[in-house]
């Protein structure tokens, strides 16, 4: 009885180990401080030079500004604005990380200033100028430099469309592909 608590307590602690040991490998995916193979290319890439948060928020700028400038083509021409949503739960970006379209045509503004009419279309709340909703669904991390960014847009009609931009560490930027 006593020599089965003891086996029992400790395949307990070796699975929580081993639990804390790759919750500390997600985290420590930007804190590597070696030289890492990178076993597609066959040779050594340097940790990034930057932090997840910072590049993630720099990801998020270049997938929007890129689809601001696509805005004026297609379907999206009848865009005056564009409502940005982050993440799936379509979480307002915050108004200082805004600040950073202001240099934009198409204004940018968070997914809270907009409303959605019956038939589907998305306006702004104080003017009424009617807009583009999209949201930045994740960043799916290839490697530190590579990353894949599913985004989902709709004009209206209820028709949500699906976009994915390829984005790769370059010249101290990420540029989109």
């Amino acid at each position: 009885m006593k020599l089965t608590r003891i086996v029992v307590r400790s395949l307990l602690i070796l699975i929580l180990a081993g639990c804390m040991s790759e919750k500390r490998k997600r985290a420590e995916f930007f804190a590597q401080e070696e030289t890492v193979l990178d076993p597609r290319r066959n040779k050594k890439i340097q940790p990034p030079p930057f932090t997840r948060a910072e590049a993630e928020d720099a990801i998020c700028e270049a997938v929007i500004v890129r689809f601001a400038r696509e805005a004026s083509a297609r379907s999206k021409s009848e865009a005056e604005a564009i409502f940005v949503g982050l993440t799936p739960a379509n979480a307002d970006p915050n108004p200082g990380y805004l600040k950073r379209f202001e240099k934009l045509k198409t204004p940018v503004l968070p997914i809270s200033a907009a409303a959605r009419l019956g038939d589907g279309r998305w306006i702004d709340k104080v003017n009424g100028k009617r807009g583009v909703a999209l949201r930045v669904e994740r960043i799916d991390w290839e490697d530190f430099y590579t990353v894949r960014v599913p985004c989902v847009w709709s004009v209206g009609s209820g028709n949500e469309q699906a976009a994915f931009y390829q984005l790769y560490w370059k010249k101290d930027r990420w540029m989109v592909r």
